[in-house]
C-alpha cells in the first residue's frame, strides 16, 4: 500500500500544477493547452518539467524584469519542478498577498506545500482552489483531495488504506462494474 500512497504523493508534480496565460487585451486565462513556442518546446523536451527546467534561465530573467503574476507563477512553477517546494511555497504565498483570489496560485501552494511535507495547510490550499474553481483541472481536484486526506488519516491509522479506498470509491464485484454517480 504504501506504494499507492507514494504514487498519490508523486502525481500532483505532474497533474496539479496550474501556468497562467495573458491575451492580448492583458487578460489572464488558465492554460490547458500549451500554444506556439510553448508548444514547440514542449512537444520536443517531450515533459512539462523539461520545457520549465531548460527554460530556467529565460523564466528567471522574465520574473525579474516584469514581475507579473503569469511570469512569478512561472518561477514558482520551475522552483517546484527542481525540487525547492517551500522556497515555492513561499513565493506562492507572496503571490496571493499581491494577487489573491486565483485558484491556479491555490492549487500549486497546495501542491508545492505537500511536497514540502505539510499535508495539513495542503489539503487546506487545495480545498481553497476547488472554491476558487470546481472546475479546476476538468473537476478532478477531488482527487487530490482524498489523496491529502488519506495520507493524513493513515499517520494516525497505518492500516486504513488496507481498508479503505483513496478514492471512496467501491465498484464492486461485477465483470464490468457500474460507473459511479
Amino acid at each position: 500500500m504504501l506504494g499507492t500512497l507514494a504514487l498519490g504523493v508523486a502525481v500532483p508534480v505532474q497533474a496539479c500544477i496550474n501556468a497562467i496565460g495573458t491575451d492580448h487585451q492583458g487578460r489572464h486565462f488558465p492554460l490547458h493547452e500549451e500554444v506556439g513556442e510553448r508548444l514547440a518546446e514542449r512537444l520536443t523536451s517531450n515533459s512539462a518539467k523539461a520545457f520549465y527546467v531548460g527554460s530556467a534561465r529565460t523564466i528567471i530573467a522574465d520574473a525579474k524584469a516584469t514581475p507579473d503574476l503569469e511570469r512569478l507563477t512561472k518561477l514558482a512553477i520551475l522552483l517546484i519542478y527542481q525540487g525547492q517546494h517551500a522556497q515555492s511555497a513561499r513565493l506562492l504565498l507572496s503571490i496571493e498577498r499581491r494577487w489573491p483570489g486565483h485558484h491556479e496560485t491555490a492549487a500549486n501552494l497546495g501542491t508545492a506545500l505537500e511536497l514540502a511535507g505539510h499535508d495539513a495547510p495542503a489539503l487546506a490550499w487545495i480545498r481553497l482552489g476547488i472554491r476558487r474553481n470546481p472546475a479546476e483541472h476538468f473537476r478532478s481536484e477531488w482527487l487530490h483531495v482524498r489523496i491529502l486526506e488519506s495520507k493524513l488519516a493513515s499517520v494516525n491509522d497505518p492500516t486504513r488504506l488496507t481498508r479503505q479506498s483513496i478514492a471512496g470509491l467501491q465498484f464492486g464485484d461485477a465483470t464490468v462494474p457500474p460507473l459511479p454517480t
